[in-house]
Formats: C-alpha cells, structure tokens, sequence
C-alpha cells in the first residue's frame, strides 16, 4: 500500500514540476484546504494567467486552454480526485476546441458553448459513476462545482 502512496505523490511532483509558468499557491494555513478552497484559488489563477491574457490578445486559444489545463490538473490532483479521467478528457476536448477557434473553425463563443456542453456530460458521467455506490463511496461529486473550464 505503501508503494502505491509513494507512487501517486512521486507522479503528481513530476507533474507538478512539468507544468508551464501557471501555479496555484496552496497555501491555505494550517488546516487542509477544502474542494471549494482549491477551486476558487484554481479560478483565480485561470482568470488571471490564462482566460485574461488569452482575452487581451497575450495568448493563443491553445496556450490559454494549456495554461487552464494545467492549473485544473493540478487542482483536482490537490485531493485525490477518483476521476482524473474524467477532468484529463475535458482537458483534452478544451484543446481541441481552442485549436480550432484559433484556426477560425469555430466562434470564441461556440468554443463556449461547446466546452460547457462537454463539461455538462462529464458531469453526468460522474453521477453516474458514483450513483451505484450512494453516500458510502466517501468521494462527493465535484466536476459540477469546478467552474474551471473556461
């Protein structure tokens, strides 16, 4: 079991220490932040270094959804989420959409459209994931409460 503890934390450092320039300060005192604590920090910092800059022309729709990418990886690696899938296919979907309104496929505003869909149906995979296991799964639903993918 051990083994297992060791290789989580050693994946998540490498991680960690591979991603871009965006970081999200954890430092949340001395008692462990909450899902909601974590997402509000990630949602400033996506704002601020990615969404923001991506708006004022700085970044690419690509290097912004890579820059959110990162930052909502790291948020929902900060507590163990159990469906990691789920958030690395929403993450994969937001690049594929950022391609393409950076090729002129689609509007900024279907890239939204689009993204939110997607994260719609994550949403309701995660229920349905979790539904057969009700309150004694100890692992709440926490996509719909994100609000990270912009």
């Amino acid at each position: 079991m051990r083994f297992w503890s060791v290789l989580k934390l050693s994946t998540l450092l490498l991680l960690a220490g591979g991603l871009s320039g965006c970081g999200i300060d954890l430092s949340f005192g001395d008692s462990p932040p909450t899902p909601d604590e974590i997402f509000a920090s990630a949602r400033t910092e996506i704002l601020a270094q990615c969404v923001t800059k991506r708006d004022n022309g700085a970044l690419s729709y690509v290097a912004a959804a890579a820059c959110s990418n990162d930052l909502t990886l790291k948020a929902f690696h900060s507590f163990n989420y159990w469906y990691i899938d789920l958030v690395a296919r929403l993450n994969s979907q937001r690049l594929v959409l950022a391609e393409k309104v950076d090729k002129k496929e689609i509007s900024p505003v279907q890239y939204q459209s689009e993204l939110l869909q997607n994260w719609s149906a994550a949403i309701r995979e995660e229920s349905l994931r979790l539904a057969p296991f009700g309150k004694k799964s100890g692992h709440p639903a926490l996509l719909g409460q994100a609000e990270l993918f912009l």
